[in-house]
């Protein structure tokens, strides 16, 4: 009787345990906080007027000739990039790693400290 009495009372103490562990387990982590940078990064590029689009090549080992033609070229509205990347004609053998990028101009820039 007394034996049984301790495994009734070890079998509640392991439903329990589960229990608790179950519901510990569901419970939801906290959020991290955001870095404050963020934020004044992502107002400051709302605020800074693009004057020109780059074209910009790796300029490695790996670049084709066409890629590099293209590389340092300037336009002044994105409508008027052509050809755009990746080039068809590109000839590397990890395929046209070109990009456009946006210039911005230094009148409506935000420069963080």
């Amino acid at each position: 009787m007394v034996t049984q009495a301790l495994l009734v009372l070890a079998l509640v103490l392991v439903v329990i345990i589960v229990a608790q562990a179950t519901q510990s387990g569901n419970q939801r982590r906290p959020r991290r906080p955001r870095a404050a940078g963020r934020s004044k990064l992502r107002s400051a590029a709302a605020k800074a007027k693009i004057g020109s689009y780059v074209w910009t090549c790796i300029g490695d080992p790996q670049s084709c000739p066409n890629c590099r033609a293209h590389d340092g070229k300037e336009w002044r509205r994105k409508k008027d990039i052509s050809p755009s990347p990746p080039l068809k004609s590109c000839t590397s053998p990890q395929g046209c790693r070109c990009a456009i990028v946006p210039v911005y101009d230094d009148e409506g820039a935000v420069y963080l400290e």
